[in-house]
């Protein structure tokens, strides 16, 4: 499992944001990755995923999306994404 914290202050700017897929997982991936949620669902419209940057971009997150659990699959390998909010500075 690898850990994306989010600052509060971002989060709660309602602005878009974004982040790129941790270099653990990036250095590993085949460049066929696939992207869901945790549950095997596609990802919910706030949160986009750029195969091309390995990037993920979040915009106009609605109240308690936040934590949530992705998974970054390649060939055999799997990688889960915790995305929660960091709460302390």
């Amino acid at each position: 499992m690898v850990s994306v914290l989010v600052p509060r202050q971002i989060v709660e700017s309602g602005k878009a944001f974004s982040f790129p897929l941790p270099e653990s997982v990036r250095e590993a991936v085949a460049g066929k990755e696939r992207v869901t949620l945790k549950n095997g669902k596609r990802l919910p419209s706030w949160l986009r995923y750029s195969a091309g940057a390995k990037t993920f971009t979040a915009a106009g997150l609605p109240a308690g999306a936040l934590p949530v659990e992705v998974v970054v699959t390649s060939g055999e390998q799997s990688w889960t994404l915790a995305i929660a909010e960091r709460t302390s500075r």
